[in-house]
């Protein structure tokens, strides 16, 4: 019975691809059967429409394949024998990243069909991550495309008639800053459960947060009870970082207090079951702020200079020494800000006391929001702070992340930029919107910052001179490591990032 009862192994494991390395894949399976065909024109996705229907495929040469493409036809081919083994729940979904088109999902069913997975209906679980803001507008038609299409349609959705959803807070939060991403996320989970809906079939929404406010970490009953209406279905599925399992999970107690959260939660909003659209005076205030705040952050983001003083006045190239997480900080090896992974984003920005994934461009937004609407506006927005959880949810983290910002550490870290203007600018342009923060969140709440959350100015202030000691440390360890690499001084310098980290609770 225990063998019936707990399987072989301890967990499932789920497998993760990004949709680029699908596409190179079956680009070279192409090429070594005679077929060259350009990746994302129409007539790749007919091809692969083509080839999905077809009951037999062409048998591969793998001597032909390159080491790539022969890892995850591998891969694939191992998730089948253990399916078909004795304990089929240890490999759980094939969560495909960066999902951009139904080409990419119709990818990964042809790459499994390579390997060996049936031609009626596929068991390959393929969970699509909608991470970008553009990926998450387009997400609703995507899946539209892909039901079209009988074979896919009979493979994506379990037997109750679900579909696991992957949403990307960290690369939506790094586009349009985090206003933008919260209300991105928000209208894309409605627009989702309808166009699944006409296909009868229900979501099964995977968030994946982090522990930062940036990377979608809130309270869980209030991050939950801020989800759109009619989009839980009774389940949820959520990543926990390994940063956040010791608070969370450390102890009976609390592990007991957290899962009691998650469920009660979660059974809550699951006894509203449509989807109800926004009061339209709501949806057009977070509309509005959603794109203001977003023209505000990319203003930043897109100066000329900021990448330089990104470089520069963080630790972000230094990450690297600490050789955490299984993946590389950037995802192809450029040295472009597109290519940063999210989490060193966050990392840099935490570290440096900037924050600026977590504030940036809200206090601008409600300004121009202001300027705008006229003498209506403030009554517009209390309104909306008291009545839309979504909103109030947002206002309260930008505060929490407004007491851990330090603008005069941030200086500090800016004395890194060679260039004494570029410093001057960009450092000048974050202060100036930090003030702006303050004040428009201080106007919403009518009350001064941080009178709300005692808790966390009480920790802020604990830790307040070992962090500005490890702040000041590391400005003098990266000037050291940059000038001259001593093992030494690297050492020291992962030390202070470790400290740094500890204080905040948090790395990224």
């Amino acid at each position: 019975w225990q063998v019936s009862v707990f399987g072989f192994s301890a967990h499932t494991l789920d497998v993760r691809q990004n949709s680029e390395v699908v596409t190179r894949v079956l680009e070279n399976i192409w090429s070594t059967l005679g077929t060259s065909i350009e990746p994302g024109s129409e007539i790749w996705l007919e091809q692969i429409k083509t080839e999905l229907v077809q009951p037999n495929l062409p048998k591969l040469d793998k001597s032909k394949l390159t080491e790539e493409s022969l890892e995850l036809i591998s891969l694939l081919e191992l998730i089948l024998t253990v399916q078909n083994g004795p304990d089929p729940e240890a490999v759980g979904p094939f969560i495909l990243s960066m999902t951009r088109s139904a080409a990419d999902i119709l990818s990964v069913l042809l790459l499994a069909r390579y390997a060996g997975f049936g031609s009626e209906k596929l068991s390959l679980k393929v969970v699509p991550l909608f991470e970008t803001i553009e990926d998450l507008d387009k997400a609703p038609e995507i899946l539209r495309q892909v039901f079209e299409f009988p074979i896919a349609a009979r493979s994506l959705k379990d037997a109750d008639a679900f579909m696991e959803i992957m949403l990307g807070y960290s690369d939506s939060n790094k586009d349009g800053g985090f206003l933008c991403s919260s209300w991105t996320l928000d209208k894309a989970q409605r627009a989702i459960t309808r166009a699944l809906s006409e296909n009868g079939v229900k979501p099964k929404f995977f968030h994946g947060r982090g522990g930062s406010v940036s990377r979608g970490g809130a309270p869980t009953d209030r991050a939950i009870a801020a989800q759109p209406k009619g989009t839980l279905n009774g389940t949820l599925r959520l990543t926990e970082q390994g940063e956040v399992v010791t608070s969370k999970y450390a102890n009976i107690g609390t592990a007991a207090t957290q899962l009691e959260l998650l469920s009660s939660s979660v059974l809550h909003h699951s006894t509203v079951p449509n989807v109800s659209a926004v009061d339209p005076e709501a949806e057009d205030v977070m509309e509005a702020l959603s794109s203001l705040s977003q023209l505000s952050y990319l203003n930043l983001v897109n100066h000329s200079d900021f990448v330089s003083y990104f470089n520069q006045a963080s630790p972000v190239d230094e990450l690297s020494l600490l050789k955490i997480g299984s993946r590389p900080a950037r995802r192809f090896g450029a040295s472009s800000l597109s290519d940063l992974r999210a989490i060193p984003w966050v990392f840099a920005w935490s570290q440096n006391r900037h924050l600026i994934s977590s504030w940036y461009g809200f206090g601008e937004a409600v300004k121009k929001f202001c300027e705008i609407r006229g003498s209506s506006s403030k009554k517009v927005l209390r309104k909306a702070f008291s009545r839309v959880p979504l909103f109030h949810l947002c206002v309260d983290e930008i505060e929490k992340s407004l007491l851990l910002a330090n603008m005069e550490i941030a200086l500090l870290y800016s004395g890194l930029v060679d260039n004494n203007k570029v410093a001057e600018v960009i450092y000048s342009k974050i202060n100036q919107e930090y003030r702006s923060c303050i004040e428009v969140v201080e106007e919403l709440t009518e009350c001064k910052v941080g009178l709300r959350f005692p808790n966390i100015v009480a920790n802020i202030e604990k830790n307040a001179g070992q962090l500005d000691w490890a702040h000041k440390t590391q400005v003098e360890l990266l000037r050291q490591v940059r000038k001259n690499d001593v093992n030494e001084h690297r050492i020291q310098l992962m030390q202070s990032m470790n400290c740094i980290s500890a204080g905040l609770g948090w790395t990224g």
